[in-house]
């Protein structure tokens, strides 16, 4: 008995191959194309770093011009303040000790002066910077903490100032004001005043000096002043 073979067998066979073949081929495609796509999408994230950098750089580089523009500013609305400053505070020295008998420090001249002192003291020596404080961290980082510094012991003076000022005995006079006779407090406390007047004096040199280094200022004569921190 002849075998028969069915012609539908053949050709389901043919179409299992080529089905195998169809799917060898669109897997090898997908796996191209996602080959492709991860090349693609590979140099895309390096293109959008490389940009983030620019970016990031271009921030930064505008960051410092603005600073240091700033600064610059900063510079010439401070000048003027903080270059005088030890000349100013000299002259509150000299005041100070004109109106405190020089030897014991209790016995006071006359109220006029010594009052003119305390107000000087009390009104603050850098109203521009404390005006500008917000932006004093744009000047160079030293020049920047020792005006701050310099601003603190401001504030500090003008304390002490007050509670020495609340101390001094004063009686009227036949004008009807009031004349400064002695000093109801401790000896020290005039004392201590004075020193700090001489602790600002002293750091404002330094100061004056740097900022006139920063603004390429011309440095004023400060002989007399060094002079009276010696004494």
């Amino acid at each position: 008995m002849a075998i028969e073979f069915c012609p539908l067998a053949d050709e389901v066979g043919n179409l299992a191959d080529w089905v195998a073949v169809g799917v060898g081929t669109v897997g090898a495609i997908a796996t191209t194309v996602v080959a492709v796509l991860a090349y693609l999408t590979s140099n895309r994230a390096t293109d959008i770093a490389d940009e983030a950098k620019k970016i990031a750089q271009q921030q930064h580089d505008q960051t410092v011009e603005l600073q240091v523009n700033i600064a610059r500013i900063l510079g010439s609305l401070l000048q003027v303040e903080v270059v005088t400053l030890p000349i100013r505070l000299g002259a509150v020295l000299r005041d100070f000790d004109a109106a405190v008998e020089p030897i014991t420090r209790h016995g006071i001249v006359g109220d006029t002066k010594f009052s003119a002192v305390i107000g000087d003291l009390t009104a603050g020596f850098l109203p521009a910077a404390e005006g500008a404080f917000d932006q004093i961290h744009n000047l160079p980082e030293e020049l920047g903490a020792h005006l701050a510094s310099m601003m603190g012991m401001t504030r500090n003076i003008g304390v002490t100032a007050r509670k020495v000022d609340s101390r001094m005995l004063r009686v009227s006079d036949m004008s009807g004001g009031y004349d400064i006779v002695g000093y109801k407090g401790e000896g020290r406390g005039l004392g201590a005043l004075r020193a700090q007047i001489v602790s600002m004096l002293r750091s404002s040199l330094g100061l004056a000096e740097s900022f006139n280094v920063f603004v390429k200022g011309e440095l004023l004569d400060y002989s007399e002043e060094r002079a009276l921190i010696k004494e």
